[in-house]
């Protein structure tokens, strides 16, 4: 089965939920900040990983000459966060922890 649109996360989650799927495939913290979105997160187990953790990258436009200042303006921001203790504050409401600890 294959779902799609910008909601494509509850509605695998539900169908979990209700029994018409065996489980289905999703990063950790989106799933584990859905379930406790809908009320459903001491219904699902959320760890069933199958292999190591990927490491995701954030990427700007090679096309867009703003892209440089975009990565800057990021990588500059998550800095301050982290520095000011705010960054852990921001990911604690989603039930993630740092990357880079």
């Amino acid at each position: 089965m294959q779902l799609s649109g910008n909601d494509a996360g509850q509605r695998a989650l539900a169908m979990l939920v209700r029994g018409r799927l065996d489980g289905y495939l999703e990063d950790r913290a989106v799933a584990l900040y859905t379930a406790r979105q809908l009320g459903v997160a001491e219904q699902v187990q959320v760890d069933a990983a199958l292999g190591p953790p990927l490491t995701l990258y954030l990427a700007f436009s090679a096309e867009d000459p703003d892209a440089a200042r975009y990565a800057a303006l990021w990588s500059a921001g998550i800095r301050r966060l982290r520095a000011e203790g705010r960054l852990d504050a921001i990911l604690a409401r989603y039930g993630v922890t740092d990357w880079a600890r």
